[in-house]
Formats: structure tokens, C-alpha cells, sequence
């Protein structure tokens, strides 16, 4: 570069970059490297949480997809069933409506593959309810085949 020109952005940004390393006290620099690691850190562990729930989202529809409702010898009820297997059941009681989940067909994927605790599952699936099956006030519980 010659006198007469000025600088390039990327020199612009070096200047700028020597200048503060030059006019910054040392814990100053660690402080403000310290703050971008937490930052990134926190992006990070938002973007890792966003593709877990995109990902269970599309396990919880690839589930849906193709399953029949059969009423039964149960009143109130409604079972959801794919290749033979019920994988949920929709059960009116008098005061509430309770969407019951097989744990090994359902359940168990939220604990087990995505590390849910019981209410995190319970929440996941209720959304999962309201957004694709259109149903609000509506309980998930989890059941055991005996």
C-alpha cells in the first residue's frame, strides 16, 4: 500500500484490532474474551436445543403418519393404531380428556433417545397434540402394556 491510499477494510480491521490489544489492559482482554465464550457457549446450546425439538417434532409426526383411530369395546375412548400396535389412546372422563401413550412405543423414545424427564415429555407431547391433532385442555399420561 502506498501513502496515498487507504487502507483496505481488512487492514482497517487489523488497525483497529492492534489498537485495542495496545490501549487494553490485560484483564480487560480476558474479561471481554471470556464474555464471547459464554455467548457462543449460549448459542450453542440454544441451536443444539432447537435441533432436538426439530427432531423429535419429526419422529412425533413420522409417528403419525399412517395411523388409524379404532373405536373399541371402551367408552369414551378412541385408540390410535399403527401395524397392529395402539400407540395412544384417547380417553373422555368426565371432567378431562387424557391422551394415554404406550412407553415403549412412545414414551420410553422421549427418555430414553432425547434424555425428556417425565413433565418435559408430558409438555412435548401435549404441543405435539395441540399443533397436529388440534386438540387443547388435553392431558398426556403414559401408560404400560401389562
Amino acid at each position: 500500500m502506498n501513502t496515498l491510499e487507504s487502507p483496505s477494510p481488512i487492514e482497517e480491521l487489523e488497525n483497529q484490532i492492534k489498537k485495542l490489544i495496545k490501549d487494553s489492559k490485560p484483564a480487560e482482554m480476558e474479561q471481554w474474551f471470556r464474555s464471547l465464550l459464554n455467548q457462543i457457549e449460549e448459542l450453542e446450546n440454544k441451536i443444539d436445543k432447537l435441533i432436538k425439538h426439530e427432531e423429535m417434532e419429526q419422529w412425533f409426526q413420522s409417528l403419525l403418519n399412517g395411523i388409524q383411530i379404532e373405536i373399541d369395546d371402551y367408552p369414551g375412548s378412541l385408540f390410535y393404531k399403527k401395524d397392529g400396535n395402539v400407540f395412544f389412546e384417547l380417553y373422555q372422563g368426565s371432567k378431562r380428556t387424557y391422551f394415554y401413550c404406550d412407553y415403549d412405543l412412545v414414551w420410553s423414545v422421549f427418555h430414553n433417545k432425547y434424555k425428556l424427564n417425565y413433565d418435559e415429555t408430558q409438555e412435548f407431547i401435549r404441543m405435539m397434540i395441540e399443533q397436529y391433532l388440534k386438540m387443547s385442555n388435553v392431558l398426556p399420561l403414559v401408560y404400560h402394556k401389562q
